[in-house]
């Protein structure tokens, strides 16, 4: 599954199906229409904030994710 995700806006861009599949979405257009910010837990909060300070840094972040 691939995702393109807006940390500081906390929005979905784009996914390709198997993403969709992951997500549980019937389409990108509901997929790209949740409300992420709200269902947030504050330890993705706290992740998504460890991913910007990263990315200020010059670094990269990839996660695996495992649907076992």
């Amino acid at each position: 599954p691939i995702w393109v995700f807006d940390i500081q806006r906390k929005t979905m861009w784009w996914a390709n199906k198997a993403a969709l599949y992951l997500w549980n979405a019937d389409s990108l257009d509901a997929l790209l229409s949740r409300n992420f910010a709200d269902d947030m837990s504050e330890a993705i909060e706290r992740r998504l904030a460890e991913y910007i300070e990263k990315f200020r840094k010059g670094e990269g972040v990839t996660e695996q994710v495992s649907s076992v």
